[in-house]
C-alpha cells in the first residue's frame, strides 16, 4: 500500500528552538536506533529516556517528525518510511490514533480493527527496519547518533551460591505472578526452568495462550548484573520461542526482568534499545529476608 502524503505544516521543521523541535531532535536518534536494532519502543519508555514527564506530550514531537521525513522524502525524491511507526502503546501495541495521517490509506487505518491496524503496522514496520539511510537522515538534520550503550563488565557468576534474597524474591514471583501484573491463574510457576540448551531461567510461567519467562535480580544486584539480565531476557526470549516451536504450541511468549531493588537510570537505554520489560522494587512488595552475604543477584 502506498503512503499518502499528510498536508504539510510548518511543524515538520527540526530546526527551531520551540519545545516541540527540540525535543524531535532530542527523539530522532533514539528512534534511529532503535530501527537499526528493528525494536520497537513504548511511547513511555520513550518519554522516560527523553526525561518528559508525560508521555502523551510525545503526539506533537513525533507528528513533527513525521512531517519532516515527509519533506525530506520530497527533496530526495524517494519514499523516507514514517520512523514514528516504532513508537507503540503498551496495551495495544500499535502508534496510537495521531499515527493516521503518517499511516497508508489513512482513512482505512483509522476505521480497522485492532487487528487490521496491527497488520498495517506489521508492513510498515517492515519498510522502516529495512531502509538504509537512517544515518544520512541524522546527518541531513545535523543530529549525532544516540549516545553509545556501554556494555555491562564481563563476570562469572554461575558458580557462586544463590543469595537468600534472589531465592526469595524468585519463589514468591513464581507464587504470587500478580506482583508482575499477571494473572493469579498462573501459579504456580516453575522455578530453575531448564531448556534443551541446559539453560535454566529462574521463573517460567506455562499458560494455555501465552508463557512468561521472569530474570530475577535481587535487591544486592548491582549496576553490571543487572544489565547482563537484561541481555539475558533477549536469550530467554528466543530460547522460549525455539521450545514453543519444537512442540508445535503457536503461543505468545515474552520475558520479564524482575528486580528487587530500582532500576538504574543508566541502564534505561539498554532497556529501550533492546525491548526489555523491566517491573522494579519488588522487594518492597513481600517480606524482605535479612540480608545475606552470599554476593550473587
Amino acid at each position: 500500500m502506498q503512503r499518502e502524503t499528510p498536508e504539510l505544516t510548518s511543524h515538520g521543521d527540526l530546526h527551531g528552538d520551540k519545545l516541540y523541535q527540540i525535543r524531535a531532535r532530542q527523539a530522532l536518534p533514539l528512534l534511529v536506533r532503535n530501527a537499526l536494532a528493528e525494536q520497537p519502543i513504548e511511547y513511555g519508555a520513550l518519554a522516560e529516556e527523553m526525561g518528559m514527564p508525560n508521555a502523551r506530550n510525545l503526539n506533537f514531537v513525533l507528528g513533527t517528525i513525521g512531517n519532516a521525513t515527509i519533506q525530506l522524502g520530497i527533496e530526495w525524491g524517494i519514499d523516507v518510511p514514517p520512523i514514528q511507526a516504532i513508537v507503540i502503546n503498551k496495551q495495544t501495541q500499535v502508534p496510537g490514533d495521531g499515527f493516521a495521517d503518517f499511516a497508508p490509506y489513512r482513512e482505512h487505518f483509522k476505521n480497522a480493527s485492532a487487528n487490521g491496524r496491527r497488520e498495517i503496522i506489521t508492513a510498515v514496520l517492515a519498510k522502516v527496519f529495512s531502509f538504509n539511510r537512517w544515518h544520512d537522515v541524522l546527518n541531513h538534520f545535523d543530529l549525532p547518533p544516540a549516545a553509545p550503550i556501554p556494555a555491562p563488565k564481563a563476570g562469572s557468576f554461575g558458580s557462586t551460591p544463590e543469595s537468600v534474597e534472589h531465592k526469595q524474591l524468585k519463589e514468591e514471583i513464581a507464587k504470587q505472578p500478580e506482583l508482575l501484573g499477571l494473572p493469579p491463574s498462573l501459579a504456580p510457576g516453575t522455578t530453575e526452568f531448564i531448556f534443551g540448551s541446559s539453560d535454566t531461567i529462574d521463573v517460567l510461567f506455562q499458560g494455555r495462550n501465552e508463557w512468561v519467562g521472569v530474570e530475577v535480580k535481587s535487591v544486592i544486584s548491582d549496576i553490571n548484573d543487572i544489565a547482563r539480565g537484561i541481555y539475558q531476557c533477549v536469550k530467554y526470549t528466543a530460547l522460549i520461542q525455539a521450545t514453543l516451536r519444537v512442540l508445535q504450541r503457536p503461543l505468545q511468549y515474552r520475558v520479564i526482568l524482575a528486580l528487587g531493588g530500582q532500576f538504574p537510570n543508566e541502564l534505561i537505554p539498554l532497556r529501550n534499545a533492546l525491548g526489555v520489560s523491566v517491573i522494579d522494587n519488588l522487594a518492597n512488595s513481600y517480606h524482605t529476608p535479612t540480608s545475606s552475604t552470599n554476593p550473587t543477584s
